[in-house]
């Protein structure tokens, strides 16, 4: 609907288009996922907390799913974060990590980073590899929008 809209008012034309990028696919690691199922009867949404105190990010997720958990990864990382663990129910887990090269005060050692975070606490890893995903190519696009 959207995209009609921009056609009709913009002159929108594009195409999809298969390009390769370098992507970090999320899978489950060789000693296997370390998530808890979501234990409440109340319905899963996927709730996400996110803060950093003292250089540790801490991401608190209740009710998500490793998809949920692929898209909050992907803000802390500058490549397409993909999920591919097969998992598919909700789940509540805490991960925490370095930010930004952050150091703990309280103990002065530095803070895992997110990829050691992920496999450790998670159970889960990020590799960086080539990828083909789909792409949408903007042809053309009016400089105006047409009157209503």
């Amino acid at each position: 609907m959207l995209q009609n809209l921009l056609t009709e008012r913009f002159g929108l034309i594009l195409h999809h288009e298969p390009r390769e990028y370098s992507v970090y696919p999320l899978q489950v690691a060789d000693g296997g996922s370390k998530i808890a199922k979501y234990a409440s009867s109340r319905k899963a949404g996927g709730e996400i907390e996110y803060g950093v105190k003292n250089g540790i990010a801490r991401v608190e997720v209740r009710s998500d799913t490793t998809e949920g958990l692929a898209k909050t990864l992907e803000t802390q990382l500058v490549l397409p974060v993909i999920d591919r663990t097969g998992l598919t129910d909700s789940y509540d887990f805490t991960l925490e990590f370095a930010s930004e090269g952050g150091v703990s005060s309280a103990i002065d050692l530095p803070a895992p980073s997110i990829f050691t975070a992920v496999r450790d606490q998670l159970g889960l890893i990020l590799v960086k590899m080539k990828d083909t995903l789909d792409t949408l190519v903007i042809d053309s696009l009016a400089k105006a929008p047409s009157e209503n």
